[in-house]
């Protein structure tokens, strides 16, 4: 009997290792992986790597970007059946942006120059606040024009909303992996921030102008 009882226990005691084994492995398993950190000389827990979502925000920069240049090339060049640099002048100041000439130059170029800049995700967060600055003035203009409306086929505000809502989180999140602007300095957090702010300025300074 005592013999069966010492087993017993002989057995609770494999077992108990098996368990505190199993924890083990567990706990090592799901510690996150560390390198250098350059700056501190400690260790650091490593980012990983977001291919798909680099991959996201090279489809939203590329289709931003080529439209919103497009746009600007219609504003400077008269391409794609634009207007040019006179017709535009006259409908910037006629819409409030007086000198005309100066703020046809200045919104084209932004449209023009910003978009080219996302589409390669070279200094996008400067690229995507002119673009942010331009449209948050269009947003002024289609709302005078339509007296309140939102929606494009009221001549609303609703494109040029989107546009410059996309243009904003591109500044806020960054251009990804599959950009040039990746691992540059002028790329951090605080760097894309200040931006976003200056752009936004920019646009409700540009929108109150249209309102008035």
């Amino acid at each position: 009997m005592s013999g069966s009882w010492g087993n017993v226990h002989g057995d609770d005691d494999r077992w108990a290792d098996l368990y505190a084994d199993a924890e083990r492995s567990v706990s090592t398993t799901a510690q996150p992986a560390v390198t250098p950190d350059a700056g501190s000389g400690t260790l650091a827990a490593a980012s990983p790597t977001r291919p798909l979502e680099s991959l996201g925000l090279l489809v939203l920069r590329v289709v931003l970007g080529l439209g919103v240049a497009a746009h600007g090339s219609q504003k400077l060049f008269g391409w794609f059946g634009g207007d040019g640099l006179d017709g535009t002048a006259s409908f910037f100041a006629d819409s409030g942006f007086a000198p005309g000439e100066v703020t046809a130059w200045v919104g084209g170029l932004s449209e023009f120059v910003g978009g080219l800049l996302i589409v390669l995700g070279l200094l996008t967060s400067a690229g995507g606040a002119a673009v942010t600055a331009v449209l948050l003035g269009a947003v002024g203009v289609k709302w005078a024009g339509s007296d309140g409306a939102y929606f494009a086929n009221e001549m609303g505000i609703e494109l040029e909303l989107l546009i410059a809502a996309a243009a904003l989180a591109l500044v806020l999140i960054g251009p990804g992996r599959f950009s040039l602007d990746h691992g540059r300095v002028w790329n951090r957090p605080v760097v894309r921030a200040i931006l976003a702010v200056i752009g936004v300025a920019a646009g409700i300074v540009a929108l109150v102008m249209a309102l008035q």
